[in-house]
């Protein structure tokens, strides 16, 4: 530097002209409101200046310039009799924005594929996207896939390569509106019950307890489909000894199509004439009764546990519910429930562990 400035005084001293070739100027010419950029030039020991300091100030010998407001200025470097120029813009700071879209859009079923996009304002050229599913990492890019289930949390974080922007990132989320398979699950009573005399007639009926409001019904015995036997009931005279009774309970909705079934074996005698009802290890005696009556038997898987009894009409409506305790898996319940029920046939059915058992009760009056 000090050789430089030799020279030139050299210069001046003979009178001799001498032309620098300055530039180029080094350093973003694009600034924000309150930023601060420092320009450089080749050659050193100049002075800086600005045609218009409303828009951008700069340090005539530090070369940093601070923006003031939008608009553009020149620049310009002087050395000697020599000089070069450059235009600065000064934008305002801006905020970056993100938003999510989901196709297919609105509530989904359960195992439904999701595509989520984002959508950035103030992203630049190339902005960059983290998904998250709930907590975790989930990918990049402009979209992201995933099967989403109740209660998940899809988000996108923005990184803006924009100019000006404060702050440089932006997050979106969306919580995704997932409906649940409708998976029927059915279980089945009989009036008089699962044991009959020859020839008698036995109404089975399919309760279902969850996987909607609609539902398709087949029964078949044995393993054949019964013709037209498409209605929660089933009234038959035709059953032998052993035979094996299914009721497949089809769900129908936004997200039905899903199946389960049930099935009882049915136990046929000489004789109608019955006072205790059986079923999958469990006995209801006496039946009929004036709606005083005792539960035994094998409920649910060994172990501790409770199991929910529950009393429906004819129409599946619960008209009595309680508790009782399964220690070893094993229930000895004694009921009275005649003050909450009318002579006439009713359903009990107990639930636990996931299964349910259902048998027949016949309330008498005193």
């Amino acid at each position: 530097m000090r050789s430089i400035y030799l020279f030139l005084a050299a210069l001046l001293i003979s009178g001799t002209s001498f032309a620098l070739t300055l530039g180029p100027i080094h350093g973003s010419t694009t600034g924000c409101v309150g930023s601060n950029i420092m320009f450089t030039d080749s050659i050193g020991g100049g002075t800086w200046s600005s045609s218009n300091d409303a828009v951008a100030t700069i340090g005539s010998a530090s070369g940093v310039y601070t923006g003031v407001t939008l608009g553009n200025a020149t620049i310009t470097y002087t050395l000697g009799g020599s000089y070069i120029t450059t235009v600065v813009t000064i934008a305002p700071y801006i905020v970056p924005s993100v938003s999510i879209s989901a196709s297919p859009s609105g509530a989904v079923c359960s195992g439904t594929e999701v595509t989520y996009t984002a959508s950035a304002t103030n992203g630049g050229s190339a902005p960059a996207y983290q998904w998250k599913l709930n907590s975790a990492a989930a990918g990049g890019g402009t979209s992201y896939s995933a099967y989403p289930a109740s209660g998940d949390t899809v988000g996108v974080i923005l990184t803006s390569n924009e100019a000006c922007t404060m702050p440089d990132t932006a997050i979106a989320y969306i919580a995704p509106d997932v409906l649940p398979s409708l998976i029927p699950i059915d279980s089945i009573g009989a009036i008089p019950g699962f044991s009959i005399g020859r020839g008698e007639t036995d109404t089975l009926i399919a309760f279902v307890t969850g996987g909607g409001t609609s539902y398709l019904y087949q029964w078949v015995v044995n393993s054949t489909i019964v013709p037209g036997a498409n209605s929660y009931m089933y009234i038959t005279d035709s059953l032998a000894n052993n035979d094996s009774v299914s009721c497949i309970v089809v769900s129908v909705g936004p997200c039905g199509g899903d199946s389960s079934f049930n099935s009882v074996a049915i136990s046929v005698g000489p004789s109608a004439v019955a006072t205790v009802t059986q079923g999958a290890g469990l006995t209801l005696y006496p039946n009929p009764n004036n709606g005083v009556f005792t539960l035994q038997g094998t409920v649910g898987a060994t172990g501790s546990g409770n199991t929910v009894i529950e009393i429906m009409d004819l129409t599946g409506k619960v008209v009595y519910s309680t508790n009782a305790a399964l220690p070893n898996g094993q229930i000895n319940a004694h009921l009275q429930i005649g003050d909450v029920v009318t002579s006439g046939m009713y359903f009990v059915r107990l639930s636990s562990a996931g299964a349910s058992v259902v048998l027949p009760l016949t309330v008498v009056g005193e």
